[in-house]
C-alpha cells in the first residue's frame, strides 16, 4: 500500500537509533524508507511495525517502511546516515552510484571518528562525495525516550545556511527541537569526546567514586572539548549546547549509557583488556583509539583521552589511571 508524500527521506542503517529517528519522522506527507541488511525487516515493518532485532516491544509508526535493496535510497530527497563509525566509509562507498543527478543532501548522526584515518564524518563524506551537500545531526537522544516522544533537541549543522534552513524544516518534528549552526566540526566534537569521558565517568563509577568525581570528569572534559574545537576552529559557544554540554552530561553522569557501563564493567573486572574484541560497538573504545592518532598530529593533548587509552591497552593500573584521572584539570 501507497501512500502520498511529498517528501521521501531515506536513512541508511536501520538500528535503534536510526529506526527511532525514523518513526519520529514519519509522516503521511513525508515518507521515510529505512535500508537494512536484515532481510526481514521489511516484511516485519509492515506486517506487525516493529523491529524486534533493535526497538523489542515497540510499535512503530504503520508508515515506516524498510528495503534490503540500497539502490531504493536513489529517489530519497535527503539521505540520513545512521551507521557506526567503522562502517561508515563502507556505507558511504556502497551507496554513492545509487546517489541521483539531483545529489541530496547526506546528513551523518554518527557520533564517531573513522578509525583507519581519523578522520571526522563530515570529512569522510565530503572525501568520498564532494559534491553532495552535508549536514550533521547530533546531540543527546536516548532512543528509548526518542521513541517514546518525548522532547529532544539535537544540533543541526550544515555549512551552506539555504540547505540548513530547508532541512530545519524537513527534519522538523513535534517532539523534536532542533538546534541550527553553520558550525559543523564543533558539532561533531562533543559527539566524538562525549564517548571517551563517559568510559571515563563510568570506570570511577566502578571503583566506588560519586558524582563529585564524575562532575570533576565533565569540567575536564568539557575543557577537552573545547582544546580541540580550538585547534580545529570550533566556535566556543557551540560547546555549551545540546551537541557539547547537552551530550556530555546525558552520556557521561548516566549508569545506563552504554560507554559508561562499559567503563564501569571494566572498573569491575568484568571486562580484561584481552577481552575487548567484543566490545566493538562501544564507541568511546574505538574513538579513543582515533582520538590519539588525530590529537598526535595536531600536537595537543587530551588527557582523558590519552588515559582511557592506556588503560583499556593495560599500559598503565587500575590505580594508576584513577591517579591521572583526579590530577586532571590541575594546575
Amino acid at each position: 500500500m501507497t501512500h502520498p508524500s511529498s517528501l521521501k527521506i531515506g536513512i541508511v542503517g536501520a538500528g535503534a537509533f536510526g529506526t527511532a529517528l525514523g518513526d519520529v519522522l514519519c509522516t503521511p506527507q513525508r515518507s521515510v524508507l529505512l535500508y537494512s541488511l536484515d532481510p526481514n525487516l521489511p516484511k516485519e515493518l509492515s506486517t506487525t511495525h516493529t523491529n524486534s532485532s533493535f526497538l523489542p516491544g515497540v510499535a512503530l509508526n504503520p508508515l515506516l517502511q524498510a528495503t534490503t535493496a540500497l539502490e531504493d535510497m536513489s529517489s530519497a530527497d535527503f539521505i540520513i546516515l545512521a551507521v557506526p563509525s567503522a562502517f561508515m566509509r563502507n556505507a558511504l562507498e556502497s551507496l554513492l552510484p545509487f546517489l541521483s543527478e539531483r545529489n541530496p543532501p547526506l546528513i551523518s548522526v554518527t557520533k564517531g571518528l573513522d578509525p583507519s584515518t581519523g578522520w571526522f564524518m563530515s570529512r569522510l563524506i565530503h572525501t568520498l562525495s564532494p559534491t553532495s551537500p552535508m549536514a550533521i545531526l547530533t546531540g543527546p537522544s536516548y532512543v528509548s525516550e526518542l521513541v517514546n516522544k518525548e522532547p529532544t533537541t539535537l544540533t543541526l549543522a550544515c555549512a551552506q545556511e539555504t540547505i540548513l534552513s530547508d532541512l530545519s524544516t524537513h527534519l522538523s518534528a513535534p517532539s523534536l527541537i532542533l538546534d541550527p549552526t553553520t558550525d559543523v566540526i564543533g558539532a561533531q566534537i562533543g559527539g566524538v569526546l562525549k564517548n571517551v569521558i563517559a568510559v571515563a565517568s563510568g570506570f570511577v563509577r566502578g571503583k566506588g567514586y560519586g558524582e563529585n568525581t564524575r562532575a570533576h570528569l565533565m569540567i575536564q572534559g568539557l575543557a577537552e572539548m573545547k582544546l580541540l574545537g580550538d585547534r580545529l576552529g570550533a566556535e566556543s559557544k557551540t560547546f555549551v549546547g545540546p551537541s557539547g554540554l547537552g551530550d556530555l552530561l546525558l552520556t557521561a553522569m548516566s549508569d545506563v549509557s552504554r560507554n559508561t557501563s562499559f567503563g564501569r564493567s571494566f572498573a569491575e573486572g568484568k571486562i580484561l583488556p584481552g577481552e575487548l574484541s567484543a566490545e566493538q560497538t562501544v564507541e568511546g573504545v574505538s574513538t579513543a583509539y582515533a582520538l590519539s592518532k588525530l590529537t598526535q598530529t595536531l600536537g595537543i593533548h587530551l588527557p582523558i583521552c590519552g588515559i582511557v587509552v592506556d588503560m583499556i591497552t593495560n599500559k598503565c593500573s587500575h590505580q594508576e589511571a584513577l591517579d591521572r584521572f583526579f590530577q586532571c584539570g590541575k594546575k
